[in-house]
């Protein structure tokens, strides 16, 4: 199996002190893969995403709140097939 390097950039927040990400497998995030508070706006993802889509939402987080999340994205796994020549 090959393993992608996804990298997520976050348009950040002055006031925010870190981010909750979550990752779902429907836009509804009913079925959430991975929920996790980063520190920085940009995220190397380390879990394994098999091919299919997926959906992720960020939140700010400060010391006293989280603020609401942003509209959600969309990440298509998909597999690529080298042929040697």
């Amino acid at each position: 199996m090959h393993e992608a390097n996804i990298h997520l950039a976050l348009n950040a927040v002055p006031q925010a002190k870190s981010y909750r990400l979550e990752i779902a497998q429907d836009e509804k995030f009913n079925n959430i893969f991975d929920s996790l508070e980063v520190v920085t706006s940009d995220y190397k993802l380390e879990k394994s995403l098999l091919p299919g889509t997926y959906f992720w939402q960020i939140a700010s987080l400060n010391v006293d709140d989280k603020g609401p999340y942003g509209k959600e994205n969309t990440l298509v796994i998909s597999l690529c097939q080298v042929h040697q020549i």
